[in-house]
Parts: C-alpha cells; structure tokens; sequence
C-alpha cells in the first residue's frame, strides 16, 4: 500500500503530464469470469438442440440456381461453414392467382394445392414449391446427422380463408381460418409432412402450425407476405388438437407438435396461459419469437421446467456502436444470442433470414442494392443473382464463432451479458464465446476452478474488422492456464471463442 506521501507525489506526476500533453496510459484493468457448472441450463435435460434458420423467404428466391442452392448449402450448413443442423421449411398456403399485392418476390410463396379445372376440386401439386425443396435437400444433405427439420405454417390456403387471400383477414385482430376448415388445414399440414418425410426421406420432426399468431400484423391485400391471425385461447388451442388428429392420420405420431411462434417472449407467454389443457398435453416444446424482447426471463422461467423452449426465429436492424464499423451489426447479433439463450434457458437458436439482401442487375425493384455493411441490417449474406455467388458479411464471422463450436448436444452454462459457455461432456471440452462491443480492448481472467481437471493449454479464434481486411475466425496464439484459469485479452469491437480440451466435472 502507497504511503500518503507517494500518492500525492503520483498526483502530481499526472496533473505535470496532463498539462504538457502528455498521454496517460492507465494500467489494464482485469475482470474475473467465472465459468461455473452449477449454472448450466436445464431446458431440454440440458442438452442444446442446436442453430438454424427459417428457409421462407430466402430459399424460394434463390432455389431456381443450383449453384446458389449449393452455396448456401455448403456456407450455412456443412461443418466448414456455419454448421447450423436446424432447418424451418415453410408450407405457404399459397395466394389467390388473381392477386399481385405482395411486393417482394421472395415472400410470394407458393401454395402446395391448386384448382385443377378438369377434377372441379383442389388437388396437390408436388412441384409448386420446388425452389425452397432444392435448398432443404441440399442444405439437409450438408448438415449430416445433427440435421433437423421442422416444418411450419403462416396461413392456411387461401380458398380456407375468410378473406380469400393468404396475407390475412380485412380486419387485422380477426382470425382468418374459416371455423369449418381447420381440419383440412390440419390435414394439408400433415400431408405435406408426410409427404417430405415419406417421399422426400427428409426426417421432419416437429411441426409449428402458426406463425405469430396473435400480432395483429396481418391484413388482406398487404404487400409483405403471407400470414393468419389465430386469437389466443380457443382458436389456438383448437389448431393444436387438430393437428394433433392429422398427425396421426398420416402415422407422425412422431412429429412434436410446437407452439405458438409468438412475437414476443410476453406474448407467448400468455398463449401459453390460455390454452387448453388438451393443448397443453400435446404441445411438445414451445417456440418464441425474440424480436420483442420483453419478457424472456419470466417465460424462460416458467415454461422451460416443464417444456422444451427454442428461439425460433429471432434478427433485428440494429448496431451497438456508430463506431464499430462493419462489426457494429455482427456484435449486436452475438449479443442478442447471448441474451436469448441465457434469460429463456433456450435450447436452440434460430435466425429468421439468413438471407435477406438480394442484388440484380435484372431487377432493382424488390432488392437491396449497395447494402451498407457499417449500418444496421438483418440477415449475414447478401444473394448476387447477377455473379449466381453468394457474398458474406462480418456477420456471417461472428455466427460462426457460436454455431461451429457449440455442438448440438452440448449444455451451455450461463455466465454474463457478454459472454456464454458450453460443455461437451462426452469430448470434455469446454467452449467459451465472448463479446466485447466496447473500443477498447479489456482482458479477463476465466476463473475455471469448479471444473476438476482442465487441459493446459486454451485454443482460441476471433473475428473483428471489415470483411476485406479484418479477422474471420482467425487462429489465435494458444494460451496458457495457470492457477485454474487463464487471462486473455479480448480486442475492441471482437467476437472470440476459447476452446479447452481434456476438461472434466
């Protein structure tokens, strides 16, 4: 301890240097992360169901080219990518042919039936969606055995609708499914799954019959996309009991029902509230939307003690520092995954486009031309239909420094707002992802002393920069550990993994 002579004297050192123009360089500050067992997740007997994103809208603008469908296949879902093992195939209900209200080509989904003149009846057209079956083979194929495909709907067909049209009722809050068509709704949702699981060999394991239901985001005539108001309580509940009799018509039995793809974590919580005990019985896991945030601790909470819980679909338009530059987007996307699957206990998180920037020569209409990679954005790639290439963002970097190392299987371990863990316990390895969305670079001391044994050396890879000159999961110097744990320091504006081998409980 300094006498208080020495601290006045140190005073007066640094007023000298502060009036001269001298700059002062202050010490590194050192904070302590402590990495503990105990607070692991409990959702889903602790087991990480794993990464994804939803195919609507993206695979049908971009399945018409194979060399793009392969792309995207080999960058979001092999192992060398992204490794994502969660697929979202959207069965649209498809739009009224007469109408052309939806402006973006990418959300003008295609409809499985058709009337077909000759028979006087609706009938299944199996090739109306081949564009988004292209990517989900392809992309199926690439992920291997950690592959899962859940299924889901944004509206019933239009010809089921009150409306007449797949975007929703002439009033937003009103549902749209006509009373007398659910089961056919239900039936046309379990056929499709049937047919993909049967025909197509692609293993559908659950299946979500609506879309953010209870927003009041859906009209008729709107120029977005499709979607079906389902009001909270018994019109929800009763899709869900239908389903469940569809399901087991065509022999799914095994297909988990998931519900509800609400909005927000608050919103589906109070679905959840209301539906039925029958409901409640047969819904194997509930999904939540996080675009709205409000409300995920409290969901998380209540439901992941009884209930498998995922991050369905999650993304957002947003930066965390002006300054960042093209890791300003990147950084707020780790940070939301942290949060996400730490307040909720989710056990899988799922980007909702992995695509939504699209460039043509052909058509500038519907794309976003000359994206601004320094501002906000959602998505990590860009889709050339020009070059038939697909361009990555530091976006892309970031994601990849979750989703490579956190393996399905693993249980992931809270520990703070910027940082997330995750044990391997049949490899005995521990992972460890963290944000720094500061300036300046701080370096942490990763206290692991509630493991037993751990491996004395720690691995690590990093992305920060712009795409042309910065990191992308770049290999980092190894780094020691010394007395239980090891200080690293994470660089401004950084997303780094740590990887530790030969750790034990």
């Amino acid at each position: 301890m300094l006498a208080p002579s020495q601290l006045v004297f140190m005073e007066e050192i640094v007023i000298l240097m502060l009036l001269f123009g001298a700059r002062l360089v202050l010490p590194d500050e050192i904070d302590t992360v402590r990495v503990e067992p105990k607070n692991v997740i409990t959702t889903n007997e602790s087991k990480f169901d794993g990464w994804g994103t939803s195919l609507g809208w993206w695979a049908n603008r971009i399945g018409y080219s194979d060399e793009m469908s392969q792309q995207v296949a080999d960058l979001f879902f092999s192992t060398d990518g992204l490794g994502l093992n969660i697929m979202r195939y959207n069965i649209a209900g498809g739009d009224n042919p007469l109408h052309n209200h939806v402006i973006r080509l990418d959300s003008q989904m295609p409809g499985w039936m058709y009337y077909d003149s000759a028979a006087n009846d609706y009938v299944y057209d199996y090739q109306s969606d081949a564009n988004q079956l292209n990517v989900l083979e392809r992309s199926y194929k690439a992920a291997g055995k950690d592959a899962y495909l859940e299924v889901y709907s944004s509206s019933p067909p239009y010809f089921m609708t009150e409306s007449g049209c797949s975007s929703g009722n002439t009033a937003t809050r009103k549902d749209n499914l006509k009373k007398q068509y659910y089961t056919d709704f239900a039936d046309y949702l379990a056929y499709t799954s049937f047919y993909l699981k049967k025909i197509k060999e692609l293993n559908v394991r659950s299946l979500s019959p609506m879309n953010e239901p209870s927003t009041g985001n859906w009209w008729a005539y709107s120029t977005k996309q499709e979607g079906c108001n389902f009001s909270i309580g018994a019109s929800q509940s009763n899709l869900i009991t239908e389903m469940h009799r569809s399901l087991k018509k065509y022999g799914l039995e095994d297909v988990i029902i998931a519900a509800g793809d609400e909005a927000s974590p608050e919103q589906q919580l109070k679905a959840w509230h209301m539906y039925s005990d029958t409901a409640k019985k047969i819904i194997g896991r509930i999904n939540t939307h996080t675009f709205d945030t409000t409300g995920r601790c409290v969901l998380g909470n209540e439901v992941s003690k009884i209930k498998n819980l995922w991050v369905s679909e999650s993304d957002g338009c947003a930066i965390v520092d002006e300054r960042a530059g093209e890791m300003g987007s990147p950084l707020w996307l780790s940070k939301r995954i942290i949060e996400d699957v730490s307040y909720l206990g989710a056990s899988a998180w799922v980007l909702w486009q992995i695509i939504d920037n699209h460039v043509s020569d052909a058509d500038t209409i519907e794309f976003a031309d000359n994206l601004n990679v320094s501002s906000a954005y959602r998505g990590v790639a860009v889709a050339n239909h020009t070059t038939d290439s697909i361009e990555l963002t530091q976006k892309y970097y970031a994601l990849g420094q979750f989703t490579r190392h956190i393996r399905p299987g693993m249980s992931i371990i809270r520990c703070n707002e910027d940082m997330i863990a995750a044990y391997d316990k049949k490899n005995e390895k521990l992972v460890i992802v963290a944000v720094n969305t500061k300036k300046r670079d701080k370096s942490c001391f990763y206290d692991l002393s509630k493991f037993s044994k751990t491996n004395r050396v720690v691995y690590a890879t990093r992305t920060r920069g712009s795409i042309v000159d910065g990191e992308h999961w770049c290999i980092l110097d190894p780094i020691k550990i010394r007395k239980h744990g090891f200080t690293a320091k994470l660089k401004g504006f950084s997303v780094t993994t740590f990887i530790i081998n030969h750790v034990k409980l």
